[in-house]
C-alpha cells in the first residue's frame, strides 16, 4: 500500500479528502487517461449546457479523478485495464460513469431532515457506508471538490462532518452561495468541501451535516464512480452496494 498523500501527490491533487491513510494504487497506461478524460470532456459538456460554473469545478478536479481511476486498477490487482474509448461505454474490464444513487445504496439522492438535528448524507449515527466490496463487482467513488450540488433549494446546511472509520476530520463550513442556471432559470447550489471526497471499497465513512431547516430535501454528489464491470451490468433501481 502507498500513503494516500504519495498518491494524491503524483496526480497533482490538492487536496482530497479519504477514510483512509494508505491505499493500492497503480498507474493508468497513456491510452487509459485518454479515455477517462474523453469521458470526463463528454460530462464536462453536458454540465457546462446547464451551469457553466459547475463546469470549471469539474474540469478542476481531473487529477482527482486520475487518482480514482488508478485506485480502482491497484485494488483489483493491476491487471484489469480501462477501455481505450471512453470508460463508460462499458468495453473494458474496468469501467467509469457519473454517481448514481444506487452507488451509495440508495434509490434518489434525498434525506429527511429536523432543523437541530444531525443528518447524514451517507451513513447514519451507528453505520458507515464502504463502496461495493464484492470480488470484480468493487468500486471507487469521487465527489469533485464543491460537488455536493442542490437544484432549485437551498443547502440542508452549512455544517459538514466527514467521519471514517479509520481517519477523521474536523468539521468544515460551507457558506450558502449560489450561482444562476443560465437555460433552466433555477438557482444551483454547491457546497464548498475542503478537497474531493475519494471513497474506497476498504474503509467505510460518513457525511454528516447540520440541518438549517426541516423536511425532505434533494442533493445531488457530482462525481464519478469507477469500477469492476461486472459491478453494473443492466439500469438498476436496487443497491449496487
Amino acid at each position: 500500500m502507498v500513503k494516500v498523500a504519495e498518491v494524491l501527490s503524483d496526480f497533482g491533487v490538492r487536496s482530497a479528502i479519504m477514510p483512509v491513510d494508505e491505499v493500492d494504487t497503480e498507474s493508468l497506461r497513456e491510452e487509459e487517461i485518454a479515455a477517462l478524460h474523453n469521458t470526463l470532456e463528454f460530462y464536462r459538456e453536458k454540465i457546462e449546457d446547464v451551469s457553466p460554473k459547475l463546469a470549471r469545478y469539474w474540469s478542476r478536479n481531473y487529477p482527482a479523478f486520475e487518482a480514482g481511476g488508478a485506485i480502482l486498477k491497484g485494488m483489483t490487482g493491476g491487471e484489469k485495464t480501462f477501455s481505450t474509448g471512453r470508460i463508460d461505454d462499458m468495453a473494458g474490464a474496468l469501467c467509469g460513469r457519473f454517481i448514481i444513487p444506487e452507488d451509495f445504496g440508495k434509490t434518489d439522492f434525498s434525506v429527511d431532515v429536523t432543523k437541530g438535528t444531525l443528518a447524514y448524507l451517507w451513513g447514519d449515527d451507528t453505520t458507515f457506508f464502504t463502496p461495493s466490496t464484492a470480488v470484480n463487482k468493487r468500486c471507487v467513488i469521487v465527489i469533485m471538490q464543491n460537488g455536493i450540488v442542490y437544484i432549485d433549494e437551498k443547502p440542508i446546511g452549512e455544517q459538514y462532518h466527514f467521519i471514517g472509520k479509520e481517519k477523521t476530520y474536523y468539521p468544515f463550513v460551507s457558506p450558502i452561495t449560489d450561482e444562476q442556471s443560465l437555460e433552466e432559470n433555477k438557482l444551483i447550489y454547491a457546497s464548498y468541501t475542503p478537497g474531493a471526497i475519494i471513497l474506497p471499497p476498504r474503509a467505510g465513512s460518513k457525511l454528516a451535516v447540520m440541518p438549517e431547516v426541516t423536511g425532505t430535501k434533494k442533493y445531488y454528489p457530482f462525481g464519478m464512480a469507477f469500477f469492476e464491470r461486472d459491478y453494473y451490468t443492466t439500469p438498476t433501481n436496487s443497491s449496487l452496494i
